[in-house]
């Protein structure tokens, strides 16, 4: 969690800049509480930080199949197990074109 966030305050640049670091490292450290770093693919790995920056560690725990077979190396079933779920059944067709395009990074990792 963002430490001394104020979203009612504004912001100068150079705030705005750690602010995001801050919240990258946040979603790095989620993914690595998902998933070993070196046991899957770099390109894997940097899907499952995307998805911990946008859903937060506590909704990507929720992805249990498809951290098996990130366990296991399946990128192909780690894929559709991304599609298979709320976010790839959304009636949000923007929530569903970027699961789709990360869905996609990871069955080619």
């Amino acid at each position: 969690e963002l430490k001394d966030f104020d979203p009612n305050r504004k912001y100068s640049e150079d705030e705005a800049i750690e602010i995001f670091k801050q919240d990258v490292n946040i979603a790095i450290d989620g993914a690595r509480v998902f998933i070993d770093e070196h046991s899957i693919s770099e390109d894997a790995f940097l899907v499952v930080v995307e998805l911990s920056f946008w859903i937060g560690l506590p909704r990507l725990l929720g992805f249990k199949r498809m951290r098996k077979a990130l366990q296991e190396n399946d990128y192909v079933t780690a894929s559709e197990e991304m599609l298979d779920s709320k976010l790839g059944r959304s009636s949000v067709r923007g929530i569903v074109n970027r699961i789709t395009k990360l869905s996609e990074r990871m069955r080619d990792a």
